[in-house]
């Protein structure tokens, strides 16, 4: 997977004003910034919960070894529910277009065949579901991912919950690590098993000539 991190502050946040800095975002303490009082600004007294559904759509080939090995396009279609916290002085909780973007940018650093990124190689949407759990490294702090869902067609959509997943796993750097040596033996095994099946084949083939 590509270092997406230099894209943040240059693409994601391109939306910003001249006048404001790119190193922080500028949604957070909004209205104590600019001297608005919150108690006359801002419709609610408390800080509230809010969930945010982003998405975007990517073209890109798939198998699924070891049952289907052609190769064939869809049109991925991929939703995040985002979980943050907006106080009273914020101005929201979660600038969208720049997590939309991100959402953009992480899916496209997917290779055209998807099954050649160490994190996708059995081309699942299941796998494509916790790819995009990782989506959590790029995003401001106090924003959690609640949910993924990606489809492949429209009305086949898979959906996985943060609740679901191990405590391990939401410690991104950690998943990372641990979910690439997995899907690397994973790999492995997937090569080795190819590979004995192609040689019997072969075998077989050449003892029918034989006789």
């Amino acid at each position: 997977m590509r270092n997406l991190s230099s894209t943040r502050m240059g693409d994601a946040r391109s939306h910003y004003p001249e006048n404001y800095s790119l190193d922080t975002p500028v949604y957070r303490n909004a209205l104590k910034t600019h001297a608005i009082e919150s108690s006359n600004a801002q419709t609610f007294k408390h800080s509230l919960a809010f969930e945010y559904r982003i998405g975007c759509q990517l073209l890109r080939r798939h198998y699924n070894p070891p049952v289907w090995l052609d190769s064939h396009p869809h049109r991925f279609s991929i939703e995040v529910t985002l979980r943050a916290v907006c106080h009273p002085c914020d101005l929201y909780g979660v600038d969208m277009v720049e997590a939309q973007r991100l959402l953009t940018h992480f899916a496209e650093s997917l290779p055209e065949v998807i099954n050649d990124s160490p994190y996708v190689p059995l081309g699942t949407t299941e796998q494509l579901c916790l790819y995009f759990f990782g989506l959590k490294t790029l995003l401001d702090r106090h924003i959690k991912i609640v949910e993924v869902s990606v489809s492949e067609e429209t009305g086949r959509i898979t959906s996985l919950r943060s609740s679901e997943l191990p405590f391990r796993f939401l410690r991104m750097r950690a998943w990372m690590h641990d979910g690439l040596n997995f899907l690397q033996a994973s790999m492995s095994s997937l090569k080795a098993f190819f590979s004995r099946k192609t040689s019997a084949i072969l075998a077989h083939r050449m003892s029918h000539l034989s006789s």
